[in-house]
């Protein structure tokens, strides 16, 4: 497995998050595509609900790795660590329940959101899990 890509000078690319990183952007230019079978006018919607996105996905991660696969008396040290300790079980829930705040919040339409989500979401999953072959990780 090959964990890094490839380097420019002493600064290495690393494939898991590279690829995790084309996957959103592949997703985001789909979204934006459909952005008016969406219900949003503008970008600031679109980028509204991919912040939300990130965050909960993040935010969510973290909190079902730490809760799942860190040791016993691990789990605070590996929920603020900087190192990429994340679990696809906390990533859907968690872009999930933050999207539908979102949803709320700028009162859109749920059933027309989820259903341009939902076309694009497993491209961003697939990319994210060509990343973990290349790490070697999953």
């Amino acid at each position: 497995m090959r964990s890094t890509l490839f380097e420019l000078g002493g600064f290495r690319i690393y494939g898991h998050p590279s690829m995790v990183w084309l996957g959103l952007l592949l997703a985001f230019l789909f979204w934006r595509s459909r952005r008016e079978a969406m219900g949003l006018r503008s970008d600031e919607g679109l980028v509204l609900l991919l912040a939300a996105m990130i965050f909960g996905a993040g935010l969510a991660g973290r909190l079902a790795y730490a809760a799942v696969y860190s040791a016993p008396g691990q789990a605070w040290a590996d929920l603020i660590s900087f190192e990429s300790r994340i679990s696809l079980l906390g990533l859907l829930p968690g872009s999930m329940f933050a999207v539908i705040a979102a949803c709320r919040v700028a009162k859109l339409d749920l059933r027309r959101v989820g259903d341009s989500l939902a076309l694009a979401g497993p491209l961003w999953i697939a990319f994210g899990r060509l990343g973990c072959f290349l790490r070697g990780c999953c």
